[in-house]
């Protein structure tokens, strides 16, 4: 039997097993990493390299990813938005022991999901509808790479 197909590993090697994993994880940067030059460069390279994906097999897969990487850089980009999701980050390490830990919820399943768009608006107001649908758009795409859907 195949493993599920983790766009997460297979196009960002992020071995992380927590699903989807922080803005910092995602665009492949040092945690709470500060120069705009090397965010931006980071993010749009990242997706460069997914929308060489959104014809294939996992076209879906892709959008969705673009889409997180998308908020990722918003969020990073703009310093209001990236202190209140700095300090959530840190504040969750804080609680979880861990200085550099995304904020997971437990789901119906029983098995851990994550939810850091949350954090991206929170106090900041940057759209809840927006983030409303990329929290569904991640549970979707942790659920394909774990194979439930």
């Amino acid at each position: 039997m195949s493993k599920p197909f983790d766009p997460y590993l297979q196009w960002l090697a992020i071995r992380d097993p927590q699903r989807p994993p922080n803005h910092y994880r995602l665009l492949g940067v040092a945690m709470y990493e500060s120069d705009p030059h090397v965010l931006a460069n980071a993010a749009d390279r990242q997706m460069l390299y997914v929308r060489t994906f959104q014809t294939g097999k996992h076209s879906a897969q892709s959008q969705l990813l673009l889409n997180e990487l998308s908020v990722a850089k918003v969020c990073l980009l703009n310093p209001e938005k990236k202190a209140a999701y700095d300090a959530e980050l840190h504040a969750a390490g804080r609680r979880r022991g861990r200085a550099d830990a995304d904020r997971t919820v437990e789901s119906a399943a029983g098995h851990a999901t994550q939810f850091p768009y949350d954090m991206v608006c929170r106090g900041v107001g940057c759209g809840r509808t927006l983030v409303g649908r990329l929290d569904l758009a991640a549970a979707e795409l942790s659920s394909i790479a774990r194979g439930v859907v």
